[in-house]
């Protein structure tokens, strides 16, 4: 078997569809786009017979989408308990696809003016082990939007429970019972963005006693030696703590740069309910203001995050830690891309039901996360032996296929030296000054070694 179908295997052989020939199917689906990671049906299913297979599969109605992602959510779950720590990033994010006919079933752009653009939103739990690698998703939960946008913004008349924020809560309520029914041992550093700063989450932090890290987006009230005051301006007439310099990836918004910054930190009684009928609601929370000193790039404004933490921290290296936890949030938004647009390129996919592209963006989230665990071990556990990733077969077909002359055929690698070959097959230039290989390279290489790997072995085999 090759590494694309043994991780098939263990992420959705367990999928109860209703017929085990079903779940082969699923198994053998899921392989097909992990050896060639793409948009389409037709792209990733080489066989017409796979093909025929997958879209009767996709438009089943026997099926339920779910039913396909709680395998995936079993298996991450499962995988926690081996490790010691874990941080679950979880993010809202939108796939948007052209749909000038209005033939998909999907919801409104609200968020630019299109009339051919479509959306299904998604929040996605990705869990992450403490070098930051994906060990997988631990939930998802997708919707469709209203075609009027919300007339109220923050004066919305609506309970909690009905507004799309709730979906934060729900969310970690997910992941909380997946870890407590796999891995109850298990407790997991939850990071999240300034969209998750709600009376909501904070009401469930206090209850389950969660370990967070949020990003502020209120200026709370705070009570320090019986005196209250705002958080934002006693944080800023904190002393500096310590300096550190990080390098800061490049998004739509942002350009990539290696910046300095300056640490604040700030424990103290927090309100995190305002309450206006009810009493108010306090809870002892740690403030970490990291302040980019270093000046940015003309037209972009310094970096200045706020956050919020249950974490107990005295000294700069405690602050250190939630830094560092929010940090990992980027890993989401990395595997969006490599999800979206990247590696799969889910949003040009060509299906044309709700149903078909829900379980095929499944399906594609999966291979994503597989994407990004091969990219992020090889930089942060670079020693790692490959054959914990790939097959014997597979690192043979490397070598041959990459022509190198640091390696032969049965030669052990790392996994930092097998990636670098698949990413120069994919088009990486090789240099140390090239940096790693990124995502779509990798999906370039592998489309080449998989089959590679495979003939060699039906030639070891036959001969």
């Amino acid at each position: 078997m090759t590494s694309c179908e043994v991780w098939s295997q263990a992420t959705f052989g367990r999928a109860d569809l209703g017929d085990p020939r079903r779940t082969r199917r699923l198994v053998r689906m899921a392989a097909c786009v992990a050896r060639a990671p793409g948009p389409t049906v037709t792209k990733t299913q080489g066989l017409s017979a796979d093909r025929e297979g997958a879209f009767r599969l996709l438009e089943s109605r026997k099926i339920e989408s779910q039913a396909i992602a709680k395998a995936m959510f079993e298996k991450t779950a499962l995988d926690c308990e081996a490790h010691d720590d874990i941080f679950v990033a979880i993010d809202q994010t939108a796939l948007e696809f052209v749909d000038r006919q209005r033939v998909r079933g999907l919801g409104p752009c609200h968020n630019r003016v299109s009339k051919v653009l479509r959306t299904i939103h998604w929040m996605n739990s990705l869990v992450l082990d403490k070098s930051g690698a994906a060990i997988g998703l631990l939930d998802q939960q997708s919707w469709i939007r209203d075609e009027e946008k919300c007339p109220w913004g923050k004066q919305d008349p609506r309970p909690h429970e009905e507004r799309e924020s709730w979906k934060w809560v729900t969310a970690i309520e997910a992941a909380q019972a997946k870890l407590k029914a796999a891995a109850p041992d298990c407790r997991p550093w939850l990071v999240r963005d300034r969209g998750a700063d709600s009376h909501g989450l904070w009401t469930l932090v206090q209850r389950e006693n969660l370990r967070v890290t949020v990003r502020s987006c209120y200026d709370r009230q705070i009570e320090r030696n019986r005196h209250k005051r705002y958080l934002w301006a006693s944080l800023r007439r904190q002393r500096v703590a310590g300096r550190f310099t990080l390098r800061v990836p490049g998004n739509a918004h942002r350009t990539a740069r290696v910046a300095e910054f300056e640490v604040r930190l700030l424990c103290a009684k927090t309100r995190v309910r305002a309450g206006k009928a009810g009493p108010q609601v306090w809870m002892n929370l740690t403030a970490v203001q990291a302040r980019e000193t270093s000046r940015p790039p003309a037209g972009e404004e310094r970096i200045d995050w706020k956050l919020l933490s249950t974490e107990e921290c005295s000294t700069f290296a405690d602050a250190m830690r939630v830094i560092r936890s929010y940090t990992l949030r980027w890993r989401i938004e990395e595997f969006h891309k490599t999800w979206k647009t990247g590696a799969c390129d889910v949003e040009n996919s060509q299906l044309r039901s709700l149903e078909a592209i829900r379980r095929w963006a499944t399906i594609l989230a999966a291979v994503a996360t597989r994407v990004e665990r091969l990219k992020i071990l090889s930089r942060e556990q670079p020693q790692l032996d490959a054959l914990k990733e790939f097959t014997q077969d597979e690192l043979d077909a490397v070598i041959i296929l990459s022509e190198t002359k640091k390696h032969k055929r049965g030669d052990a690698l790392t996994l930092e030296q097998a990636v670098r070959l698949v990413g120069i097959l994919g088009g990486h230039m090789g240099y140390p000054s090239s940096g790693p290989p990124g995502s779509i390279t990798l999906r370039r290489g592998l489309e080449q070694v998989i089959p590679a790997a495979r003939a060699l072995a039906v030639a070891r085999t036959s001969g």
